[in-house]
């Protein structure tokens, strides 16, 4: 009998400290397509969320356009930006919930500022050129 009290007790202790524990909270789920200069953007392309401007998760795409943050504990809300650059995406965030959000930034490219500069550089040659003529 004293045996089958002390388990009962000893069971009872137990319990106490499994229910005490909390339960985790589900993550936040944040996924959708990314767009960099109205084209999907390429693999190795970053994409990450940040509170107060401290990152809180990133994602690196591993295929071209898609990309999925999962993020535990969140409470509050997030800023979400590609290569660094600011999306102007500000995400609350919902443990347990799964929230779609396509992405689209303007980033200048080395190739879109030299596209700039080349006519600029002919059109100062063209005059070079012809006022060296006109000596």
């Amino acid at each position: 009998m004293k045996q089958i009290i002390f388990l009962f007790f000893l069971v009872l202790f137990v319990s106490s400290f499994v229910i005490a524990q909390e339960t985790p909270s589900l993550p936040t789920i944040i996924q959708g397509k990314v767009m960099i200069n109205d084209k999907l953007a390429p693999a190795s392309t970053l994409v990450s969320a940040k509170n107060n401007g401290e990152v809180v998760k990133e994602y690196t795409l591993t295929e071209s356009g898609n990309y999925a943050l999962t993020i535990s504990n969140g409470e509050g809300s997030i800023n979400i930006y590609v290569n660094d650059v600011a999306t102007n995406q500000t995400v609350n965030l919902e443990p347990g919930k799964i929230i779609e959000i396509d992405l689209n930034v303007e980033i200048k490219t080395g190739i879109s500022k030299l596209l700039f500069i080349i006519p600029l550089v002919l059109v100062l040659l063209v005059l070079l050129i012809i006022k060296i003529k006109k000596h």
